[in-house]
């Protein structure tokens, strides 16, 4: 029997509620990206006419696109590794490879969020030129993002010591 099979159940469950919501959001954020950027090119080719705060939304929400899409990565482990060195290690060096590489990204996680929180609180009343709403607004999606990827990091960590799978809990109610 696995450890801790009903903690692990709760955790996925948990997970793949933040995980469906969060795609969602992405997925209108690249759709409204989409939309956005063929209707400037639209307006600039046929009318000659380009707003300000059109191409100031578009280039916050290319950037949102890749803080949010980093999380998405980080879920479906696609982050960038070694893998001549990872290829190399077998059995228990790899969880131990494994651990030490979710540790390291937990506590840069840590790091960026308590950095862009201090500079959101410094900077983010600041009005963009375009827009006119407070930079914080889009500053926002650093901590956000990374208070995520940080929730997956740890949850990958014990699964990891407790030696979880998907394959385990198919049939488990």
């Amino acid at each position: 029997m696995v450890p801790l099979l009903k903690e692990k159940r709760i955790l996925n469950v948990i997970l793949d509620k933040i995980r469906r919501c969060y795609e969602v959001f992405c997925q209108i954020i690249f759709l409204l990206l989409a939309v956005l950027v063929v209707v400037c090119v639209f307006m600039r080719y046929l009318f000659g006419v380009t707003f300000v705060w059109t191409e100031e939304l578009i280039t916050m929400l290319f950037i949102a696109t890749t803080f949010f899409g980093a999380v998405i990565g980080m879920k479906y482990k696609e982050h960038i590794t070694i893998g001549f060195f990872y290829d190399s290690v077998t059995g228990k060096g790899k969880k131990v490879l494994d651990i030490i590489n979710a540790i390291i990204i937990l506590a840069l996680q840590i790091m960026i969020t308590y950095l862009s929180v201090n500079w959101i609180g410094k900077v983010g009343n600041v009005l963009t030129s375009g827009l006119r709403i407070p930079i914080g607004i889009f500053y926002v999606m650093m901590p956000f993002s990374a208070v995520l990827i940080g929730l997956y990091c740890i949850f990958n960590v014990i699964s990891i010591i407790y030696n979880w799978n998907d394959s385990e809990l198919k049939g488990v109610n």
